[in-house]
């Protein structure tokens, strides 16, 4: 009699856990199916922070068509900012991705320039500039502001002193010859895999 009475007993509690475990698995699906939107969103904003640092440097690259998007794509007051000496931009990679969470990240790319301008010491109002190339790593922040991504916090490109009050070096050199340079050097980099 013992033996009938458990069997069905033994049924039951069989029953009872298996409701407990679909219960267990319905209520975890929920939670496992958000983590992988929240993945989505926040992979979505490194690569809409990485594409805003690609195009702050591609409007820094002297004579580039985007140029004039350069304002709108620099944030925390760092319009016209510039501080000498600054650099004439050939190439660049950005690296991906970029570091941090949340609404601020640090973004990196590896950086050519061709030139260099910083302020005659003996000759005020004058500017030296050297033609040269340099490879290094940069960082800037980058900060997202509503939907958008701008760029903080590093380094500017660009050369904006009139070139009638710049001495250029070596001899020979100029602001047009280190543009071909950066057009050149541009254009090796494009072919080169990231």
């Amino acid at each position: 009699m013992s033996t009938l009475f458990t069997a069905p007993r033994a049924a039951l509690v069989a029953a009872l856990l298996l409701g407990a475990c679909a219960r267990e698995r319905a209520s975890v699906a929920p939670a496992a199916s958000a983590a992988p939107a929240s993945a989505v969103a926040a992979s979505a904003a490194l690569v809409s922070a990485e594409s805003a640092l690609a195009a702050y440097l591609e409007a820094s690259r002297e004579g580039s068509p985007t140029a004039t998007a350069l304002d709108t794509l620099l944030g925390c007051d760092a319009r016209g900012a510039f501080v000498l000496p600054v650099t004439m931009l050939g190439a660049y990679r950005v690296l991906s991705p970029p570091s941090g969470a949340g609404d601020t990240l640090l973004g990196r790319a590896i950086v050519v320039t061709v030139a260099e301008q910083r302020a005659d010491r003996r000759n005020r109002d004058h500017y030296l500039a050297r033609q040269r190339l340099e490879e290094d790593t940069l960082e800037w922040d980058l900060v997202r502001s509503g939907e958008r991504w701008t760029v903080c916090n590093g380094v500017q490109f660009g050369f904006h002193q009139p070139e009638d009050a710049t001495t250029w070096f070596p001899l020979g050199a100029s602001r047009a010859t280190a543009r071909r340079l950066a057009d050149s050097v541009y254009r090796q980099w494009r072919g080169k895999a990231p």
